[in-house]
């Protein structure tokens, strides 16, 4: 009984994947044109422990900024004294504090201070651009989400392409992310619903990114998933789009150890705002928020995925014996990887993933694992996924 449930749950998301994997195909970026030059932004970076690499991506962030309106405002936290004053030197606005120091998530105490400290600045600005410390944008790009909102979107979120080493755990990571783009991204704006947050390259209007902030819970160990949440249950009138030609360059996780951290991150955000805000997001009467409600209690993909895969031989043998009704593993398995091999085909990744397809399933398994037991020890502190260069 216990095994047809959990079978028919996985059954159930392995149909939701191959289902917003095939209308995620179908999309294609929209045709914008509006004047942004009279649109102020906010470019806001929050570095936790910021290293060189920080300052590198700075630096050319800063040099993109030209035939635009905007502004940089850099909130350094826990920083040697010579990165904090080779970032001063670059910002608009610079800030040097600590919140590791204080209970719960560090970053959400960090936002809502920035936030305040936003109210208090000489200019009033449009719209914040939230950035992490390792991704920077070009103009274009930067023009593109700026029109978005313009047109009308509280958010304006970008694609988020890998710069990195082409490693086994960066291959992986940008695959998962580029994955989430058409499950949680392209086919949510093309049914209408809220394109789920990515954490970086996010423009949004100030007063509704400043409501969000100043209700996150700090309980809850991250903070994209959180934010939504608040924004959808905002005073505003929440629009969200997603423009694939405006892209935030990221350094993917080359390192195992940040890889599993950013796992750990994942899991706890992930089901704890499933277990606290699932129900009502359900039984909500709008039909963006019971989607999401319904995306929050998804199980992780690397389980979901190589799990079913695993689980065939026992399930066709218990269905041979009459044990169960129904192969539901083997069909979701066949739903599963018919998703994902859709994906690879379309993004031209196929043979890549092929050929490092044994890392690749050891490096899944691994990270879920990982990601299951040191969830349950990050007491709702913020797990930061530094880049160590």
């Amino acid at each position: 009984m216990m095994y047809t449930i959990i079978a028919s749950i996985i059954l159930f998301y392995s149909l939701y994947m191959l289902l917003t994997v095939g209308i995620g195909l179908l999309y294609t970026s929209p045709e914008l044109k509006a004047d942004v030059t009279k649109h102020s932004v906010l470019v806001f970076y929050p570095m936790y422990k910021p290293t060189e690499r920080a300052v590198e991506n700075l630096l050319k962030q800063k040099k993109e900024l030209h035939e635009v309106d905007a502004r940089l405002f850099v909130l350094a936290q826990d920083a040697d004294a010579d990165i904090d004053e080779k970032l001063k030197t670059m910002a608009d606005y610079f800030r040097s504090e600590r919140f590791s120091h204080l209970d719960g998530n560090s970053y959400h105490h960090a936002l809502e201070y920035a936030v305040k400290e936003i109210d208090d600045f000489d200019t009033k600005f449009d719209s914040i651009l939230l950035m992490d410390p390792d991704n920077y944008m070009n103009t274009n790009s930067l023009r593109r989400l700026i029109q978005s909102r313009i047109s009308g979107s509280g958010v304006a979120l970008s694609r988020r392409e890998s710069y990195s080493k082409d490693t086994s755990t960066s291959l992986f990571d940008g695959m998962s992310e580029r994955l989430n783009d058409y499950m949680f991204r392209r086919s949510k704006s093309l049914l209408g619903f809220h394109p789920e947050l990515s954490g970086s390259g996010m423009l949004m209007k100030t007063d509704l990114f400043t409501e969000a902030v100043l209700q996150l819970d700090k309980k809850s160990p991250g903070m994209d998933k959180q934010l939504l949440i608040r924004m959808m249950f905002a005073k505003f009138d929440l629009e969200i789009s997603y423009d694939e030609k405006a892209v935030v360059l990221d350094e993917k996780t080359e390192d195992a150890g940040a890889f599993n951290r950013q796992r750990m991150r994942w899991f706890g955000n992930q089901y704890y705002n499933a277990w606290k805000f699932g129900w009502k997001l359900i039984t909500s009467n709008k039909s963006a928020l019971v989607d999401y409600g319904i995306s929050l209690w998804r199980p992780p993909r690397s389980f979901q995925l190589v799990g079913s895969v695993l689980f065939i031989p026992f399930d066709l043998l218990a269905f041979n014996l009459g044990w169960i009704h129904a192969p539901i593993m083997t069909i979701s398995a066949l739903l599963s990887v018919a998703a994902v091999g859709l994906f690879l085909l379309n993004e031209g990744m196929l043979s890549k993933v092929v050929v490092k397809s044994i890392p690749l399933i050891w490096t899944s398994l691994k990270n879920g694992y990982t990601a299951l037991k040191g969830s349950f020890n990050s007491k709702g502190s913020f797990i930061h996924t530094r880049v160590n260069k």
